[in-house]
């Protein structure tokens, strides 16, 4: 009977933390935490996760919950990109084109991240729970208005993360060594805007003759400003060297103005975590933890509004596969004493999994043309990542106890592949957070967070960006900007165990 009542009580937390998870979000390409406790040592805790969140942290931490335990978390964060110098060099014309501000702002994004969790002992050596947590999320949003932010004619949004429930099941093999797995039953999200711009003189060239539309290639056109890189001349050609003018002028006469943007969503994908704790003395304690790769599949919808100086939008669909990385993290805690206890962890991230961001996209009814689809591409070649952590736990009284940590998280992103969709810095992470126990039943712990770059970024030869702003200026250009992002993080957990 009291593993039925185990069973029907985690199917009830199960489907609580489905819900919580659906509405879940993130601020930037990686967690910044989950759970107060973890997110104020930095998430410095795969060597002594003991808490419900062990899910994600460490799956062999559950077997350190003693009875059957109910967490409720969340986390706002107010982030905010600023761009610094923004300039665009071109051997042809400007004409047409809003120049903009040199300094300029991404909107404020102000998010809410929420996680729960339940887990409890079912026998001296097994512990069973579930978590539902925000394990990777981005938000990006500018204004669409090129006059205001010039870099909308590459992107004024991005969004990308995944929301996961993970049943998780740990053994504790002895005194010392405890071992846990989970699936990570997961809803992945992606999103992106651009603004359509091209210079006055690019869509009045002569070559294209009387009327733009009457011969234009929509498949070409759509690939050609989105995948493929410009010759040096002032008019386009593809990669056999045939002009493309006519279609460029038609097409730019055609989307001049409007604005794309792309919503898709893989509604089910799954992934694995593994880990392992080893305690061979009681002043130190090692953690190894393995999170799998996850494979997406997106579908969702593709809209243009205001083609054809605003008098026409169009419908469509668009498609992508772009997985979400694998991870190990390990690390060493050593328990100076009863009170204090410090931590260091490495995390290691295979960003190096996706060569390319590639969506299919459908338009349907494009003047002149019927349907049309066409693949647009996204150079990646992202980096391998290894961040490290530093955490810090002091229990000061039986009731109250304080964290701290630091992290450096170096950024993925190469030079030759940055843009405006993903405006990665290496980063500082800094935290701190207190607890309270209030009685033998609640507990509440909060954290305060901070994330800055540490230091301004300089962009000046990326190819993502380069050859989208020849595209709209018809003529190769060279971008250069620097930017660097700042967040804010508040949380606050609360704990109940019965």
């Amino acid at each position: 009977m009291k593993v039925e009542r185990m069973v029907k009580k985690g199917l009830v937390i199960l489907a609580a933390a489905m819900l919580t998870a659906s509405s879940a979000n993130a601020a930037n390409v990686e967690t910044m935490g989950i759970g107060s406790m973890n997110t104020a040592q930095a998430g410095a805790v795969a060597a002594h996760a003991d808490n419900v969140f062990a899910a994600y942290y460490n799956p062999a931490g559950l077997t350190l919950i003693e009875k059957p335990t109910l967490t409720v978390s969340t986390m706002f964060y107010d982030a905010q990109i600023k761009v610094y110098d923004w300039n665009v060099a071109t051997t042809g014309t400007n004409d047409g084109i809003a120049s903009g501000p040199m300094d300029f702002e991404s909107d404020e994004m102000a998010i809410l991240s929420p996680s729960m969790g339940f887990a409890m002992p079912v026998t001296d050596k097994i512990t069973l729970g579930v978590a539902a947590y925000t394990p990777y999320g981005m938000t990006v949003t500018w204004d669409k208005d090129p006059s205001v932010n010039p870099a909308a004619a590459y992107a004024w949004e991005s969004t990308y993360g995944r929301v996961a429930v993970t049943p998780t099941l740990a053994y504790e093999v002895s005194d010392k060594l405890s071992v846990g797995v989970g699936v990570s039953l997961g809803r992945s999200i992606s999103e992106a805007g651009k603004t359509f711009e091209y210079s006055d003189k690019f869509k009045t060239d002569g070559s294209a003759g009387g009327n733009a539309l009457a011969g234009f290639n929509a498949g070409t056109f759509i690939a050609e400003t989105t995948d493929l890189t410009f010759a040096q001349a002032t008019t386009p050609y593809d990669a056999e060297g045939n002009s493309l003018a006519s279609d460029f002028v038609a097409g730019a006469t055609l989307f001049d103005g409007a604005q794309m943007k792309l919503e898709a969503t893989d509604d089910f994908n799954y992934s694995f975590n593994v880990g392992v704790m080893y305690r061979p003395i009681e002043q130190l304690s090692f953690g190894l933890t393995y999170r799998g790769r996850t494979e997406t599949e997106f579908e969702g919808d593709a809209t243009v509004t205001g083609a054809l100086g605003g008098t026409t939008n169009l419908d469509g669909t668009a498609t992508m596969e772009y997985d979400h990385p694998e991870q190990v993290q390990g690390g060493i805690r050593w328990f100076a004493s009863n009170k204090l206890s410090v931590e260091a962890d490495v995390t290691w991230t295979r960003w190096s999994i996706n060569d390319g961001q590639y969506e299919t996209i459908t338009l349907y009814d494009v003047p002149g043309q019927g349907d049309v689809t066409q693949t647009m591409g996204h150079p990646r070649d992202w980096e391998d990542t290894t961040a490290y952590r530093l955490g810090i736990s002091y229990q000061a009284t039986d009731a109250f106890s304080f964290r701290a940590g630091y992290a450096y998280d170096p950024s993925p992103v190469p030079e030759e592949t940055f843009d405006m969709g993903w405006p990665d810095t290496d980063r500082n992470l800094y935290s701190v957070g207190m607890g309270w126990q209030i009685n033998e039943r609640w507990m509440i712990d909060a954290v305060l967070q901070h994330i800055i770059s540490t230091s301004k970024r300089l962009t000046e030869n990326s190819h993502n960006m380069d050859d989208n702003y020849s595209k709209a200026y018809g003529a190769p250009a060279s971008v250069t900007l620097e930017d660097e992002g700042i967040l804010w993080g508040a949380g606050m957990t609360v704990t109940y165990t019965f």
